[in-house]
């Protein structure tokens, strides 16, 4: 998110945003803005010959591109989304080396594919409901970053165009993930999340059953706090999103 003075979304609702404490991390995975440093990379690699062997890379398949195959409070997804995501999840599954021709493997990244846009979806509906609008100027700054990394306009799309994706297709997935983040950070209060020194003494313990040479823990408290920190505030979010399904009529229509 933006580190500028100017909130990357507006709230039509309360013009009293509190920005103070711990700055929230996006953990809604599977947005193109995310997946895209992973399925563009990828990308680059196989056009450098950097991957293994083909007949290990498995694809999406063709099915009527407007199919439903899910319903969040009514709203549809279709095939399409759902191919595009498990399309990123195998694009990351191939980055790190793993066989995209087993079978168990792609039961379990379609059944995340689907759970990423059923999530997605229900949150960008609480965003809507909240008024939460992402800014243009936050936008922009998402997507330049995007554009910089990968050394210019021409090198984005060329990445974008390896995973069958568009620049505005990227700018609206940017739009809702900066939408989802706000509306997180303003539905759960992170603010009060905290690690108390025995917790960072534990798990300091824990680690050191297991690794070798460990620097000393006055060394990496900090880090191990910030670890800590993070993991409980995923925590905190995964129960809340876990809370709005429990509530919303959520109708998944494929097997």
């Amino acid at each position: 998110m933006s580190e500028t003075n100017q909130s990357p979304t507006t709230n039509n609702d309360s013009a009293d945003n509190n920005q103070s404490g711990p700055k929230m991390m996006p953990i809604v995975i599977g947005l193109v803005l995310l997946a895209l440093l992973v399925a563009g990379g990828y990308y680059l690699m196989t056009q450098n010959g950097q991957t293994g062997d083909s007949s290990d890379n498995a694809t999406v398949g063709s099915e009527n591109n407007e199919e439903p195959v899910a319903t969040v409070n009514g709203e549809v997804i279709v095939r399409k989304q759902f191919n595009d995501r498990v399309q990123e999840f195998v694009n990351n599954a191939r980055a790190q080396g793993l066989p995209t021709d087993n079978a168990e493997l792609m039961a379990q990244i379609e059944s995340q594919a689907l759970d990423t846009l059923i999530n997605t979806e229900l949150l960008l509906q609480k965003a809507v409901e909240a008024n939460i609008v992402a800014t243009s100027e936050a936008v922009d700054e998402a997507y330049n970053r995007a554009v910089e990394s990968f050394g210019g306009e021409a090198g984005l799309s060329e990445a974008l165009a390896g995973i069958g994706f568009t620049s505005e297709e990227l700018r609206q997935d940017i739009t809702d993930q900066l939408a989802i983040d706000a509306f997180l950070e303003q539905a759960t209060d992170l603010t009060t999340l905290a690690v108390s020194e025995e917790e960072v003494s534990a798990y300091y313990d824990e680690i050191s059953a297991t690794a070798s040479e460990l620097p000393p823990l006055t060394e990496i408290a900090e880090s191990l706090r910030n670890q800590l920190l993070t993991q409980k505030q995923q925590q905190t979010i995964v129960e809340f999103i876990e809370s709005l399904r429990a509530e919303a009529n959520i109708e998944i229509l494929i097997q």
